[in-house]
């Protein structure tokens, strides 16, 4: 791909030792942090028990970009739905702007329960505002290119109309 790329092999939830970061993407993993001490500065942390790895995963990545960043995160589909995800929408509402949620296809996934997401956030500062319109839907299936060529001409049109600059 030709694009110049660092990587760093680290606890996520510890403090990061890369700065200036405009735009993340990660695929997060799913389940329990186990370190509870690590997970009591967060927001998103539980108030009972360990705390959403994928939660507290967003948080610090939103935390850690510059302002106006961009964080595309791969998530349960389920995210808003579970016992926790009271605690991040509060955090969302405060901190980032939620700009696209958009469900992968389901022939994707074996199951309804293991079906992810992609969600886009964008970090409070700069130049960010909230889209006129948040992005919502199910991505088509690619077996199908007529409607998935249409799909992204849409995702086209929305991120210049929102992520001008």
């Amino acid at each position: 791909m030709n694009i110049n790329l660092d990587a760093y092999h680290q606890d996520g939830i510890s403090e990061w030792e890369v700065t200036d970061i405009d735009m993340a993407i990660a695929d997060l993993p799913v389940g329990y942090y186990p370190i509870d001490e690590n997970a009591a500065k967060f927001k998103t942390k539980s108030d009972e028990g360990h705390s959403y790895a994928h939660h507290l995963l967003i948080e610090q990545t939103m935390n850690n970009l510059n302002d106006g960043g961009v964080g595309i995160f791969i998530v349960p589909s389920q995210i808003f739905q579970t016992e926790q995800a009271k605690k991040l929408s509060e955090w969302m509402v405060s901190s980032v702007y939620l700009q696209a949620v958009l469900d992968l296809p389901s022939n994707l996934f074996a199951s309804k329960e293991a079906q992810k997401a992609v969600v886009v956030l964008q970090k409070h500062g700069g130049n960010s505002k909230q889209a006129d319109n948040v992005l919502m839907g199910t991505i088509p299936d690619t077996n199908q290119p007529k409607l998935f060529e249409g799909f992204k001409d849409q995702l086209q049109d929305w991120a210049r109309n929102n992520f001008k600059g």
